[in-house]
This record gives structure tokens, sequence and C-alpha cells, in this order.
């Protein structure tokens, strides 16, 4: 037993009265690597130790993708209600940390357990710290702890383990570390391979293809960074797909891309640079502790303008966080933005 399984399951073993019933805290708007290791985590508890739990977020889960892993797998997921906070007595973060923007936990509260791949914040505390930065994906910290204590994984769990392996690295190909491929290796023969390529490949909605049109329509390129801004978008999930989607064009080295919801300007940063740390740059960025981060590939944040925001009020932190981004990578000229797929009018 690895010094990381041991520390785990003393802790669900020592304290299951003491936590139990246990709130799963996922980050806002979950994407599969959140979810998945909430799952995990859940059937672990419940199954070995007793521990009741229930999985909650903020938010909404709006990609497709996604939506189609939790009614395929029956994740166990629930919008985060005022009163979960008071009727459990233990709480789990997953994906996040406490006093990270990007979740719903209170300020007063202590986790019981984190488990995350995300850099230490100096404030994050419980009482099982389970954080690996170097890890690719959340949920092959808790993949890695499931298979060395032996448990047996659910086909379905396996699948959606699996998934949350592969979306965070986008397919094994970005942040990748030798544990991401431990663990691909081994719930790729337990998961279900029809069922998650229905995921992976499921039947869009209009509005995606409208988010799309968009996107392309209005996509700026500065030397070797793309961007655009979206506008209204109906799920911030759509922001960091449109991230990874403009990125793919040839020469560039990062992208960006910002949308408005519920009166949040939400940011998504890429790039192919493997030595970057796009999350210490985005945080530049934003220049507001706490609405940015992640890690050296990727990075996301979020800034509150307020449901009564104007596009004007959009428009102006629109562009000064383009020209901030500029600035950081020292590039001249940032004024000759090159709308390379508008069509005239």
């Amino acid at each position: 037993m690895n010094r990381v399984s041991k520390k785990l399951s003393d802790y669900l073993k020592e304290n299951k009265k003491k936590i139990s019933p246990l709130l799963i805290v996922t980050h806002d708007h979950p994407d599969p690597d959140a979810m998945a290791t909430a799952f995990a985590l859940r059937y672990y508890a419940s199954k070995y130790f007793g521990i009741k739990s229930k999985i909650v977020y903020g938010g909404k889960i709006g990609r497709m993708e996604n939506r189609t892993m939790v009614e395929v797998l029956n994740v166990p997921v629930f919008p985060l209600r005022k009163k979960d906070f008071e009727t459990h007595k233990g709480f789990a973060l997953v994906d996040t940390q406490p006093f990270f923007e990007n979740n719903c936990f209170p300020p007063d509260k202590k986790a019981s357990i984190v488990i995350d791949h995300h850099p230490v914040n100096e404030k994050t505390k419980a009482d099982c710290l389970i954080v690996n930065p170097k890890v690719g994906a959340t949920v092959s910290i808790m993949a890695s702890v499931l298979i060395d204590l032996g448990v047996k994984l659910p086909k379905k769990l396996a699948t959606a383990m699996l998934y949350g392996v592969l979306s965070e690295t986008k397919n094994l190909g970005r942040e990748t570390a030798p544990i991401d491929l431990r663990m691909y290796k081994e719930l790729h023969a337990m998961a279900d391979m029809e069922v998650l390529s229905s995921i992976q490949n499921p039947v869009r909605g209009l509005e995606f293809f409208k988010t799309i049109r968009r996107a392309i329509h209005n996509a700026f390129v500065v030397k070797r960074v793309i961007g655009v801004h979206l506008n209204e978008v109906d799920s911030p999930d759509l922001v960091s797909q449109i991230a990874d989607f403009l990125l793919a064009y040839e020469k560039m080295r990062w992208s960006i891309c910002t949308g408005r919801y519920n009166g949040r300007l939400h940011i998504s940063l890429r790039t192919h640079n493997t030595k970057a740390n796009a999350g210490k740059l985005l945080q530049k960025v934003v220049q507001e502790p706490g609405r940015a981060g992640g890690h050296g590939m990727i990075a996301g944040g979020s800034l509150v303008l307020g449901e009564d925001a104007d596009s004007k009020a959009y428009e102006k932190l629109e562009k000064k966080l383009v020209n901030r981004l500029l600035d950081e990578m020292d590039y001249k000229g940032k004024d000759k933005f090159v709308y390379l797929f508008k069509e005239k009018d």
C-alpha cells in the first residue's frame, strides 16, 4: 500500500462516523475529471466504510459530452442546495480547493478531504489533504489509490474515470504524467469502450454550432496568438471548448477565449508550449487574486461584472485582458489584429 492510499483509507476508517454524511463538492460547472473523481470517492467511501455521500456542484453541466457522461453512466451528481452544508457533517473537495473562486465552498467551513492536482493554495487546509500538481488529472490520483488498494471497480465507474483522464489530458497529449499513463492502461481494461465512444461523440444541439460559427467569424490573430470574444454563452464550458478548438489553427502557440455568463466574464487560456505556466500568466493578466488559475498548458478564470453590466463594460474588460496578455508576452504592435476568417457582409 502506497503512502497516499494509506493516508486516505486510514482517514476514512478512523473518521467514518465523524464525517458521515459526506458532502463531495466539485468546482463550479464540473468537468469529467472532477465528476469522475467525486464518483470514485463516493463509491469507495460508501462501499468500504459505509459513509453516506452526496456529490454536488455549483453552476451547470453545460458541455454536451459532460451531460452525456452523467446520463449514460448514471453519475450521481446534483446541483448544490444551500441546506446541503447544514445537513452534512463532512466535506470533501475534488479537483478544487477551499478559497478557490471556482467553487461554492463556504469560507467558514473546514474541509475534511481535499483531492486535487492544482498547485496548493496557501490557505488550503484539510484533515486529509492529497494534492499532486505533477499529475495531469485529479482522477488519476483517485484511480491509483483504488487500484493500489485492490478495489474492484464497476464498469460504469471505470469508464467515467477513464474518460476523466482522457478529457483532462486531451487524450494523453497534454500535461500527461507517468501516473496518468499507468491509470489509462489499468482503466482501459475495465471500461466500456463503446459507451466511452458515445460520450466522446455526442449529438449536439443548434446552440453549439451557432457558437462555432461565431467563434470562427470573430476570431482574431496577433502573431502567434489566436482569440475570440464570444459575448453571451449558453454555458461557461463553451469558453474552454472554443479555446481548445482555436488552438488547432496552424502556427498558433496560444489561444484565449472569453464568454459572458450570469454576470461574469469567463476566460480560458491555452498553449502548445509544454514549458509554459498558463495559470501564472493568466493570474497576471486577470490581476485579481483567486480569480484565475490552472496548469502549465491550460488556465481559466472569471471576473464578476454583475447582472446589470452593459456591453460596453464587458467590451472594455475584454480588450484590457487581451492587451495585458500581449504585454506579458512582450508582443509589439499589439494593435495589429487580423481577422482571417471574417466574411465580408
